[in-house]
């Protein structure tokens, strides 16, 4: 009785979850006029900010969640191709992407694994102890040590 009970359980998370996804998708939906802050840039339902100056990882990291954002999660090709277009320069930015906690297990900011990848060939090598990505000009991915500055991307939810 006591997995019936566990079970239940789970569906009932599992159920308040959907209902809450639902109604943030309604809020999109209901949108007429997406906005993002001053500097970002609109994309599905999104906003990226592509910072003009360099910090280490993790202080990128901070300065997007002070904004209210996190480093960029890739989750489509669609949105992936946003980001390598959007910069459009020979900057090499930040992604909310590493392998701090266990070597070549690389995780999102999110927790979530890697689903699809556009690593540059050969990488990612870890020379250097590089456990932090980033975006190369033209869209491919490198790891880099995380005590690099390098330009970084935020994204984060579009007002309604």
């Amino acid at each position: 009785m006591a997995g019936l009970a566990g079970l239940k359980k789970d569906i009932d998370r599992v159920r308040a979850d959907t209902n809450q996804s639902l109604v943030e998708l309604r809020g999109l939906l209901d949108c007429t006029r997406i906005t993002c802050p001053e500097g970002w840039l609109p994309f599905e339902g999104r906003c990226y900010y592509f910072s003009p100056s360099t910090k280490s990882w993790e202080e990128a990291r901070k300065f997007c969640q002070e904004s209210y954002s996190h480093l960029v999660i890739i989750n489509s090709f669609a949105e992936h191709n946003f980001v390598a277009k959007a910069h459009g320069s020979p900057r090499v930015y930040w992604l909310g992407l590493n392998d701090k906690n266990r070597e070549g297990d690389w995780r999102w900011l999110d927790g979530s694994p890697v689903t699809l990848s556009f690593w540059a060939p050969q990488e990612p090598n870890n020379i250097y102890e590089e456990d932090c990505a980033s975006m190369n000009n033209g869209g491919t991915w490198n790891d880099l040590s995380c005590a690099k500055t390098t330009y970084w991307i935020c994204e984060r939810k579009c007002s309604c």
